[in-house]
């Protein structure tokens, strides 16, 4: 908003005069599946529209009332499932992509915390269902799902089960800022924990490929374990967020005597978002490595330039969709303790 980058809803109106573009934010203790419905209202922005990692239970809500109506209106939008642009995760994409691992056969994700395996973290937003949506499966699953889609393709059903470990924690104090990792409990009353604190799940792939999915935030010494393997009928690919500059690459060509997996070093000019049209270096020279916050960087850069050139960047709202239709059969089969289908666009 021109003048006005901070606007309640309340303010808002359709249409209104000074609204070019709209970027939702998700701030702690905001209810945040009530505050996402919102967002979709694509009349509010001629221009664009950039939501972070959506909150859960949006699948239906975006489906009907955003990615069809912002398609056909022309507005630039994009989600911000930030590790796509991580260079080696580009890089694995490009790779498969080239025919480098053959016919995919496996996906197998994992993304661990431990922030909350003390039972004195007290009972911030993310552990209210009310406010957060979800724990474990919408906070960091929803990462692992949104690569696997990328990387390897739709998912066509799944089964699933969470669990929630500590089921009270401690109030924070009524001066206490419900903020997130690090925060102290400040009261003695507690409170009833109402997501999950660790989900896993099987799933099937619409290529025949077969998938595995686990996050926890209850892994002691992992801080942010965001890992995949994929493996395929020529090779294999890893990645590791902790290591978020190499990709480890199994080529099944190599000589028998020379086979294993080898770390590339994904800081070359010629690696995804590391170049410049001219060949020079975009951020560091080569070695020199970059980190998380340029994951958001690459993924600003490319809402930008869908603005200038009216070419919307990936992920759509139509991929965000996708990622909750996933999320929700994954919470249908947790109830149902059975395989679920994933509801197709």
């Amino acid at each position: 908003a021109v003048g006005r980058p901070h606007l309640e809803w309340n303010d808002v109106r359709v249409r209104h005069a000074d609204i070019g573009g709209l970027r939702i934010s998700r701030d702690p203790g905001q209810r945040i599946v009530k505050y996402n419905a919102r967002m979709i209202r694509i009349q509010l922005a001629d221009q664009f529209i950039h939501i972070p990692q959506p909150g859960w239970g949006l699948a239906l809500q975006l489906r009907f009332v955003g990615h069809v109506p912002a398609q056909q209106a022309g507005v630039v939008h994009m989600v911000c499932h930030n590790y796509r642009r991580v260079p080696a995760i580009a890089l694995a994409k490009k790779m498969i992509d080239d025919g480098d691992l053959g016919t995919i056969y496996h996906w197998r994700g994992t993304y661990l915390q431990d922030w909350l395996v003390d039972p004195k973290v007290p009972l911030v937003w993310r552990c209210k269902k009310e406010v957060a949506g979800s724990g474990a499966m919408g906070d960091l699953m929803a990462h692992q799902i949104d690569l696997a889609l990328w990387l390897v393709g739709d998912i066509d059903r799944v089964i699933c089960d969470m669990e929630t470990f500590i089921k009270q924690r401690p109030l924070l104090s009524a001066s206490g800022t419900d903020v997130d990792l690090g925060t102290q409990a400040a009261e003695e009353q507690m409170g009833e924990v109402t997501v999950d604190d660790s989900s896993m799940a099987l799933a099937r792939f619409a290529n025949g490929a077969l998938g595995t999915f686990e996050a926890t935030r209850f892994a002691p010494g992992r801080r942010n374990f965001n890992v995949f393997e994929i493996n395929g009928s020529q090779g294999s690919l890893r990645f590791n967020l902790e290591r978020m500059n190499e990709l480890e690459y199994y080529n099944g060509d190599d000589p028998g005597d020379r086979q294993g997996f080898e770390v590339i070093s994904v800081t070359e000019p010629v690696h995804p978002f590391m170049g410049l049209p001219d060949g020079m270096f975009r951020f560091w020279p080569p070695g020199h490595i970059i980190g998380y916050e340029h994951s958001f960087i690459n993924t600003m850069a490319a809402l930008v330039n869908g603005i200038a050139t009216g070419e919307n960047p990936d992920p759509s709202f139509e991929d965000a969709v996708k990622v909750q239709a996933v999320l929700e059969a994954c919470e249908q089969s947790t109830r149902s303790k059975g395989w679920k289908e994933v509801a197709q666009l």
